[in-house]
C-alpha cells in the first residue's frame, strides 16, 4: 500500500488528525514528542549551533556517532510525523478544527507507577547497569544533541495539563520540555559523588566538555514552572531503579 516508511508515517499521522476533525469535539491536539527532533547539529554535521530552541529541526541523513539502523529509522519517523503534525497549524485559523501543540521531552526520569522503568530511565541508569544497548543510546543522545536533556515525569504531566488548561495563552507549535541539559560526563560525575553505594559499570563518556544548552523560555515565559532540578530527576531514577530491582544488591560495591 505504501511506497516507503515515510509515506506510511505521513499517512498515519494524517489519519489521526482526520479522526480528530471528525470528532467535532477536539479543540487541541497535544503530542508527546521528543527533543531528538530538535537537535542543534549544523546542517553539514560539523559541530553544533550555539544553543538549541524550538526552531531547530534535526538534519536527517547525517552520520551520527553511536547510531545504528534502528536509531536512524526511529529518528526519521519522529521527525517526519512531527513535521506532518505541526503542518496542520499552517491552515488558516478559521478553517482549522483544532490546533496542534508538540511537547519536545528530554529523557524522562523520576518515579513510576509501572512495574518496570521506562526506556529513558534505562538510558540514564546505564552507567550503573552497563547494558550495552542502553549505554549506547545514552552515547547517541549526547552525540546527537550535544547534551543529555532530562525532565521529571511529574513535570511532563504538569506541562501537558498546562497546555490544555491554558489554551488561550499557549500558542500552537513546538515547546522544549526539559528541566536541564547536562552532558554525559555530568551524569557519571553526579552518580559517582552522590551514589557511592552503587558501583558504576561504565565510567567512560563521550562528548566530554560538550554541553549545548537550550533556550526553554518559550514554555516558562507563559507561566510554566519546572518543579524538579536535574539532580532530582537523576536521583529519583536511581531510587526507582532500586525499588524495581534494576539496581540490585548484586550491582552494589562493597
Amino acid at each position: 500500500q505504501y511506497k516507503d516508511t515515510t509515506d506510511a508515517i505521513e499517512d498515519a499521522t494524517r489519519a489521526i488528525l482526520q479522526q480528530c476533525e471528525r470528532s467535532k469535539s477536539v479543540r487541541r491536539v497535544i503530542s508527546t514528542g521528543s527533543v531528538i527532533t530538535a537537535s542543534p547539529l549544523r546542517e553539514d554535521g560539523k559541530g553544533y549551533k550555539e544553543f538549541a530552541n524550538e526552531s531547530c529541526w534535526t538534519p536527517l541523513g547525517l552520520p551520527i556517532d553511536h547510531s545504528n539502523e534502528f536509531m536512524d529509522d526511529y529518528l526519521s519517523s519522529k521527525c517526519i510525523a512531527e513535521k506532518e503534525l505541526v503542518k496542520y497549524n499552517d491552515s488558516p485559523s478559521e478553517s482549522r478544527a483544532f490546533d496542534v501543540v508538540v511537547l519536545l521531552l528530554g529523557l524522562v526520569g523520576g518515579d513510576t507507577l509501572l512495574p518496570y522503568i521506562n526506556e529513558s530511565q534505562h538510558f540514564m541508569l546505564s552507567p550503573f547497569t552497563g547494558i550495552e544497548p542502553y549505554h549506547n543510546a545514552l552515547r547517541y543522545t549526547q552525540a546527537l544533541l550535544g547534551s543529555v536533556p532530562v525532565v521529571h515525569v511529574d513535570d511532563v504531566c504538569e506541562a501537558h495539563v498546562f497546555c490544555m488548561e491554558r489554551h488561550r495563552d499557549v500558542a500552537v507549535g513546538r515547546y522544549l520540555c526539559a528541566t536541564a541539559h547536562p552532558n554525559m560526563q555530568d551524569l557519571v560525575e553526579h552518580y559517582a559523588s552522590n551514589h557511592p553505594e552503587l558501583k558504576l559499570a561504565r565510567k567512560e563518556v563521550v562528548g566530554e566538555g560538550v554541553r549545548v544548552q537550550a533556550n526553554t523560555n518559550k514554555l516558562v515565559e507563559l507561566g510554566f514552572k519546572f518543579k524538579y532540578r536535574a539532580e532530582e530527576v537523576l536521583d529519583g531514577s536511581v531510587d526507582c531503579g532500586k525499588k524495581l530491582g534494576v539496581l540490585s544488591v548484586a550491582d552494589q560495591g562493597s
